[in-house]
């Protein structure tokens, strides 16, 4: 009877879908703890800035006069700031965040959060802010944050009023590719050095290259993938599968921070905000036709499983008709241990995560009585699996 990693490497047809873990495993520093801490001196003006402009919060918003010009000349950095860097760094200072530990999917949730009507006790909510600049200080908040990103907001957008809430979005979501340019150009520096690109030199990363190659023959063989659906925004840098390879949420160049589309209706302004229209948008932008190549069984690795991305996973588990019990498709969840000291919180983690996608996805099709018999039988029959990989020795015993 052939091992558990014997029948995985003899699936065939496979879908490979990885997300942020991949990287971590071919240890690319590409969390949002290394991304904050690359821009470490833009952070110590941010840092500087809200303590000095905090006390003259409340009057800036208010007044909005030509007294308070002068002092945003003391932050050095201020046009290469976006509204999102005050509102993550807010979040990580005040509210003792340990950012270290946040995920990326941890970010579209704040995202998520700050865009919903109620403010969450430990957190801004942006259409308070929309409020506050429409009314001054005719809002019932003492929660000071808000005017200090208020002031923000007010003078990135030129110490103009929004005429709608249309508008006010537009703005942020405006502001959100700017932290996602940011962001792209920061992944781009893991895989290439292009200090001297004036002089047509950009080296690549050879390491990520080897690490990318060994992870993914630890995963399946791949010459039984058909495709491989990447929610990094990088490449897999593996040239044979290049023409395989689709970036879910955009790439280096035009990277996407969303929330799922189920959050807000389609009247609704704040529905830009989410990946389906993002995605539509990028598409559009790009040009991008593709035919859709056809799989029988899916092998998800680094990726936390969020709710934001449930749309995405709703539709290749339809596609595979994991409901149907007589078809031979399975969806393994692989995962390695990162580390030895956390190894049942990540088995847990990730048992938990799997848990919640498919009880939500059996309410999705229909199943609100009992939506956690779907997984019963699903694991029970071995179409549901998890996997662990090795982890990769950066320096290897010869």
């Amino acid at each position: 009877m052939p091992t558990k990693n014997e029948m995985i490497h003899n699936l065939k047809n496979v879908k490979l879908v990885l997300g942020n873990g991949f990287d971590l495993h071919c240890h690319l520093k590409t969390t949002y703890s290394d991304f904050f801490h690359y821009y470490e001196e833009n952070n110590k003006y941010l840092l500087k800035w809200i303590d000095e402009f905090t006390p003259q919060a409340r009057d800036y918003v208010d007044l909005r006069t030509a007294n308070n010009k002068d002092f945003w000349l003391d932050f050095i950095n201020f046009d290469k700031t976006n509204v999102w860097d005050f509102f993550f760094y807010l979040i990580s200072r005040e509210y003792g965040v340990d950012i270290a530990k946040w995920r990326w999917c941890d970010i579209e949730s704040k995202i998520e959060e700050s865009l919903l009507d109620i403010t969450p006790e430990s957190g801004l909510c942006w259409l308070s802010v929309y409020e506050l600049l429409k009314n001054g200080r005719a809002i019932d908040t003492d929660f000071l944050d808000l005017f200090v990103l208020a002031g923000v907001v007010y003078k990135k957008n030129g110490e103009k009023k929004f005429s709608s809430k249309g508008e006010f979005f537009t703005f942020l979501l405006d502001e959100l590719k700017l932290f996602e340019s940011n962001f792209g150009y920061y992944i781009y520096r893991q895989h290439y050095d292009d200090t001297n690109r004036n002089f047509g030199v950009i080296i690549p990363n050879e390491s990520f290259r080897r690490f990318s190659k060994l992870t993914i023959d630890s995963l399946c063989d791949s010459k039984s993938l058909v495709s491989i659906d990447s929610f990094n925004y990088d490449s897999v840098e593996i040239e044979e599968l290049e023409p395989i390879f689709h970036n879910v949420n955009g790439n280096v160049k035009a990277p996407i921070f969303g929330i799922d589309s189920d959050r807000f209706r389609y009247n609704d302004s704040r529905y830009i905000f989410s990946k389906t229209n993002r995605r539509m948008e990028l598409d559009m932008l790009e040009n991008e036709t593709g035919e859709r190549t056809e799989f029988d069984n899916i092998i998800v690795f680094g990726h936390s499983l969020n709710a934001a991305d449930y749309s995405y996973f709703f539709s290749i588990l339809d596609k595979i008709e994991i409901t149907n019990l007589e078809s031979p498709s399975k969806i393994i969840f692989a995962f390695s241990i990162y580390d030895s000291k956390e190894e049942e919180e990540i088995k847990a983690n990730l048992r938990k995560a799997i848990f919640r996608l498919f009880q939500d996805y059996s309410k999705y099709k229909g199943n609100e009585l009992f939506p956690n018999r779907l997984l019963d039988a699903l694991t029970t029959q071995g179409k549901v699996l998890m996997f662990e990989i090795p982890n990769i020795d950066v320096n290897p015993k010869p």
